[in-house]
């Protein structure tokens, strides 16, 4: 396994040797590591799309089947000090221009209503979608400009139908369940990092102030800590109360110390993401958000 600190001094430096890439070019502003690699924005000759670049500490053979062509095996050189060189894997995806939910939810100037609208958007649609994601979370999440949301780190995707045996993401602390083992089934991993985003966000919406120190102490996501957890449960009740947001109150009672429950969950996300407007315009009569 290469060390992930000599990957990111190669993408840095001017002269970068590839297998087959030509022209190569890494925007060394975006390098970001990881636990098993090394990403970057980069475009590839002529072609001016920007790409993400995942550089793989060691070959991954999960990997090498989801991204089929767009994987590359040996492709980068990896010098060491003592002038040794090893080729490392390299995986290419599409480049999403935005900002990570996680730094979202840290701005209070955001248009929170916006965000909790779109992210109930996307989570309807996973939730639907065969294609399971093992690893939702806010910072797996980018916001484009114009406030469409888009899950990234393809590695954490599973799906029955690829036929790809066990999966390989369990999901980060906080995110997923307590329960959650090598035995989950997938949509369950998917089902709880949903509704909990889905109800801080909504909660923000409407009370960003009383809301966002739970969030900032991380309360709703270990809930071993009975205290503040049960206070950030609470907390966020007597927002959707307090402003008849039903719907999410709705999601928000799916949460359990153990997990999600998941009768009619997607029924009840779906009214989330297109409920009916507690507003009603002089003269106009109620109206659908959607």
């Amino acid at each position: 396994m290469v060390n992930k600190w000599l990957i990111v001094n190669t993408l840095k430096g001017d002269d970068i040797v590839t297998r087959t890439f030509v022209g190569l070019r890494v925007d060394v502003n975006t390098i970001c590591t990881g636990n098993n690699s090394v990403t970057a924005r980069c475009y590839i000759g002529d072609n001016g799309d920007a790409l993400l670049m995942k550089c793989y500490l060691m070959g991954d053979e999960y990997s090498k089947r989801l991204y089929g062509s767009m994987y590359y095996e040996r492709e980068l050189a990896i010098f060491s000090p003592s002038g040794d060189v090893e080729y490392i894997d390299v995986a290419l995806s599409r480049w999403i221009d935005g900002v990570a939910l996680s730094e979202c939810m840290a701005d209070s100037s955001r248009d929170f209503f916006d965000l909790s609208h779109n992210f109930d958007y996307l989570a309807y649609n996973l939730l639907t979608d065969k294609m399971v994601h093992c690893d939702i979370k806010p910072e797996n999440i980018i916001v484009s400009d114009d406030g469409t949301m888009s899950l990234i780190d393809y590695d954490a995707l599973w799906s029955e139908s690829l036929d790809m045996g066990d999966r390989h993401e369990y999901g980060t602390s906080g995110y997923r369940d307590v329960t959650t083992t090598e035995f989950t089934p997938p949509a369950f991993m998917r089902n709880y990092p949903l509704v909990l985003i889905s109800v801080i966000l909504a909660a923000l919406a409407l009370d960003y102030s009383a809301m966002y120190k739970y969030v900032d102490q991380d309360a709703m996501l270990d809930v071993s800590k009975k205290r503040s957890f049960s206070a950030a449960m609470k907390c966020a009740n007597d927002i959707f109360l307090r402003h008849a947001d039903y719907a999410h109150l709705a999601l928000l009672n799916c949460i359990t110390p153990s997990g999600v429950n998941i009768d009619g969950l997607a029924d009840k996300m779906y009214k989330a993401t297109y409920s009916r407007s507690p507003v009603v315009a002089e003269g106009l009569g109620p109206y659908f958000d959607v």
